[in-house]
């Protein structure tokens, strides 16, 4: 358990640290006068731009993805009444015709 929780906060710093790296190099070279086809600057940055994006891509759709079970589970919350189904039967309403 314990090794897994290393891993994960090791990992997590490396991401934080590739992302503020390429966000770094994409603010550095933002002027960057191109030498032609096949730049390997405009290449590099071609790819943190990618990366970049696709990080905010996942965020926003981690978050949706959040915001959705959350407000299911908050739905299925509102049916519940102490742990029971909300139902007619569990509000003991007279059934009458």
């Amino acid at each position: 358990m314990r090794n897994r929780r290393l891993l994960a906060g090791v990992l997590c710093a490396l991401f934080v640290v590739v992302l503020m790296a390429s966000g770094l190099f994409v603010a550095m070279h933002a002027q960057h006068h191109c030498t032609g086809d096949h730049c390997p600057v405009c290449a590099v940055l071609c790819a943190c731009t990618g990366l970049l994006r696709l990080a905010a891509a996942s965020a926003l759709l981690s978050c949706a993805v959040c915001a959705a079970l959350h407000a299911a589970r908050w739905r299925l919350r509102a049916t519940r009444f102490n742990g029971f189904f909300v139902t007619l039967v569990s509000l003991k309403v007279k059934l009458s015709n």
